[in-house]
């Protein structure tokens, strides 16, 4: 384990300051390109991850428009998708 001594000695020399303009990223802040995919779409998990933002009711409601639209969507073939949406 690093010391505390250490931490604050190394904070304030050469070493950290040429640590810091070389790195190409701070340690503490990472960004992540996010987007939606149809193949993130093919799991439940995503269905399941929005529906845990819905109370009983709006659940109910989401969970069937899901089985009535969303899961026969992804059993379609690719000619029969485009077609639907079409």
């Amino acid at each position: 384990m690093v010391s505390l001594q250490f931490a604050e000695t190394f904070k304030s020399s050469k070493e950290a300051r040429k640590c810091e303009e070389d790195c190409p990223q701070p340690c503490l802040h990472i960004e992540y390109d996010t987007f939606l995919s149809y193949a993130g779409l093919q799991r439940d998990v995503f269905a399941d991850y929005l529906l845990s933002f819905l109370n009983g009711t709006q659940k109910m409601v989401a969970s069937s428009a899901l089985n009535q639209t969303y899961h026969p969507l992804l059993k379609m073939t690719k000619r029969e998708r485009d077609e639907y949406i079409e």
